[in-house]
């Protein structure tokens, strides 16, 4: 099965977009990520880009409120 790259499904500016929000969501959460095992980072990097992806497909496109809403329901996730 073939993978499929977010370059495949959105568009330049879209992209753009989605990287500088999960670059905010990154630094906004470095304090839950740094407080779990480091081998367990990487699951929570993905859990945030699951997040946000759901979000944006379910028709989201503010950057602000993608970025809000994407910390409040990764803070109001159980973590690992």
């Amino acid at each position: 099965m073939p993978r499929i790259r977010l370059s495949d499904v959105y568009g330049p500016n879209t992209l753009k977009m989605i990287y500088e929000v999960f670059d905010d969501l990154l630094r906004l959460t470095v304090i839950e990520r740094t407080a779990v095992n480091p081998r367990d980072d990487l699951a929570l990097r993905q859990q945030l880009a699951e997040i946000l992806l759901t979000l944006h497909s379910g028709g989201e496109k503010n950057p602000i409120e993608l970025r809000r809403e994407a910390l409040k329901r990764f803070r109001g996730q159980k973590k690992l």
